[in-house]
């Protein structure tokens, strides 16, 4: 059983205790891979989503799906 005290980190220090951590259990590689598994990311997506997707409606996105999938058909995949 673990019998450590929850004690509040600063976002630096939990973060480098993350990264120790997958280091002893994945190595150096593994951390690299885990990594590019989920990507740090950069920017600011709650902004570039709005000009991203700006003039788009959810019937939108539907119906190029759907448009997709029947190409994808008529090629055979």
């Amino acid at each position: 059983m673990n019998n450590k005290v929850a004690v509040k980190e600063t976002p630096y220090r939990t973060i480098t205790l993350g990264i120790e951590a997958l280091r002893e259990k994945l190595g150096a590689i593994g951390v690299a891979e885990f990594f590019e598994y989920f990507g740090l990311g950069y920017g600011d997506y709650t902004k570039e989503k709005y000009q991203l997707f700006q003039g788009i409606t959810v019937d939108d996105i539907c119906s190029e799906i759907q448009a997709d999938r029947g190409k994808n058909d008529e090629d055979g995949k």
